[in-house]
């Protein structure tokens, strides 16, 4: 007996589940087998495939009733994802093996086109059954700064009105901790049976080309006064008046990632260049829809040594090393700051550029080519502590090294800008890039995802946590890492970083958008007994070798006999 247990078999009529009904009709037919003798072994099709129960015999009737009556009323049993009715098929050999001739018996809510001959279908859906569902939903940040939600919903097996009510938390706050506003949008729409529908809230600048209704799309448009520049969730829901689904795990939807963290960065230079303020304002512009990236430029020494999550200092050190953030120190010709880890014996000038030479491999210089870099001035750094990494070198000294501690990350360029080709090549913006991405990481790339897809994380600090109805579920301390969710809902990742800012960052976890097509069909399925038919033909194959053997082995006995005679 295989049960189905993907999300779909959650859905349920006069308060029974469609799993709770597979586990019934399991229950009986397994009740029969045993009571005639015979063997019985369950399978849980989920995710992962697995024996609930194998080769259970007329012996095991109470644990197999035992069993049953476990799952039946285990609310975790059913699965809220898809499931791998395939995979079950195939987990089936170590049965057909043993025993060719048992029954292979299906309990699901998937219609299949096509059943291998000696496998058994049980339907366990109800006809009457319907549902309505968000599919998807998320945020678009328009070219004007304000956002845009798209919503996908569906009803299937039902031609329904349904009302998608938008309820969107702390709009354009100044800050995290701000209050901000609260908007509230609603609209009804008709769902033809199995049919998606996009419903679109988004405001129509003046002079914008209205976009087209269609039977598919429909446009919501917001007032002047409630352009959302920033948020910190959305909440959506469907409102079925006084009907009520057959699957309620999709009625709801989560949107998250519409509050930036603000990353600031003090710029303090002697001679101020625009490559560096321009490679700034790339990074502004490409990052914008992740991160509020804020710049500050120093020009007459008045510098903070705190306060900010990068300095970079050109021309000019700061007399010590700043407290907090990542240090970039960039052509240090006045000396290095104390605590910085290294020293400056001087400057050196050759007679025509150099190209540089490729160090260490380290993040910071992927992708770059040290060769088509070339300095003609650099500052000789002769002493440096252990816990730097040199990836660059110019007439075998450091141009370009990185140290990585849990109190202090920083960057040493040895040349400047001016005495280098580095700003006329792609491998300067690409370094900021580099520099940017390394050290500020995105904690998660997206804010929704399917329950059972992998998701990967990473972090500033030495570990993150992972949270769920205020519950902490897993902590982290290697990265990338990845976690897998089993259940849908809001989750929280936070962390410490290494310079001792809380960062706490929200994602929703949905039902996989298939599982929500509870009138779902499919072509074919694996056919079990293929398993059993190659067994077969192995074994007939040995056979027809032994036979061979055997002729050979009499023909040289009768020539033996003819040449004795």
């Amino acid at each position: 007996a295989i049960i189905d247990s993907s999300a779909s078999m959650r859905a349920e009529t006069n308060g029974e589940t469609r799993f709770e009904r597979a586990v019934d009709e399991a229950r009986v037919k397994g009740d029969d087998v045993l009571k005639d003798g015979g063997v019985v072994s369950v399978i849980i099709a989920d995710a992962k495939p697995h024996f609930l129960l194998e080769r259970v015999n007329s012996q095991g009737l109470t644990i197999f009733d035992n069993t049953m009556d476990d799952i039946y009323f285990d609310e975790a049993a059913c699965s809220y994802g898809t499931s791998d009715v395939d995979g079950a098929m195939a987990l089936c050999e170590s049965v057909l093996s043993e025993n060719p001739a048992a029954e292979v018996w299906l309990y699901t809510d998937m219609l299949y086109s096509n059943v291998p001959t000696r496998v058994n279908v049980v339907n366990v859906a109800d006809a009457d059954e319907w549902n309505a569902a968000i599919l998807n939903a998320r945020a678009v940040l328009e070219d004007n700064n304000y956002y845009a939600f798209y919503i996908d919903v569906a009803v299937y097996g039902a031609e329904k009105h349904i009302t998608v009510n938008m309820d969107v938390q702390r709009v354009n706050a100044s800050d995290s901790t701000s209050a901000g506003l609260t908007y509230q949008f609603s609209t009804t729409v008709t769902c033809t049976r199995d049919n998606t529908k996009t419903v679109v809230f988004k405001y129509l600048a003046d002079g914008e080309e209205q976009p087209k209704q269609t039977e598919n799309t429909e446009y919501i448009f917001i007032k002047e006064a409630q352009k959302v520049y920033s948020y910190q969730s959305v909440h959506i829901s469907l409102d079925l008046g006084t009907e009520s689904d057959s699957f309620i795990n999709d009625n709801s939807f989560e949107i998250f990632g519409g509050q930036k963290e603000v990353l600031k960065i003090q710029y303090t230079s002697s001679s101020a260049n625009t490559f560096f303020n321009a490679a700034f304002f790339v990074l502004q512009a490409n990052l914008k829809d992740r991160w509020d990236i804020q710049l500050t430029e120093v020009k007459d020494g008045n510098y903070a040594l705190s306060g900010f999550d990068l300095y970079l200092f050109e021309h000019i050190m700061p007399e010590r090393m700043p407290e907090d953030g990542v240090v970039w120190l960039v052509d240090p010709i006045e000396g290095s700051p104390i605590g910085a880890g290294f020293g400056v014996t001087g400057v050196y000038s050759f007679g025509k550029p150099v190209s540089l030479s490729a160090g260490e491999e380290h993040a910071i210089t992927n992708n770059i080519r040290p060769d088509k870099i070339t300095v003609s001035r650099y500052c000789v750094i002769s002493q440096r502590d252990s816990a730097y990494k040199v990836l660059m070198s110019v007439d075998n000294k450091p141009a370009l090294m990185v140290k990585e501690t849990s109190d202090a990350k920083v960057v040493v360029m040895a040349f400047s800008v001016h005495y280098s080709n580095n700003v006329i090549l792609y491998d300067f913006q690409l370094m900021v890039n580099n520099i940017f991405r390394h050290f500020f990481p995105t904690t998660v790339s997206g804010n929704s995802f399917e329950v059972g897809s992998a998701i990967s994380l990473n972090g500033r600090g030495s570990e993150l946590s992972v949270w769920y109805n205020n519950q902490r579920l897993e902590i982290l301390s290697i990265f990338p890492a990845t976690f897998t969710t089993g259940l849908p809902g809001m989750y929280q990742i936070k962390q410490t970083t290494d310079f001792g800012k809380d960062i706490t960052t929200d994602i929703y976890v949905k039902i996989p958008s298939t599982e929500s097509n509870i009138k779902d069909s499919r072509n074919s399925m694996v056919n079990p007994y293929k398993i059993e038919d190659e067994n077969d033909y192995y074994y007939d194959l040995l056979i027809y070798i032994a036979a061979a053997l055997v002729a050979f082995l009499f023909i040289e006995w009768v020539l033996h006999i003819k040449e004795e005679a």
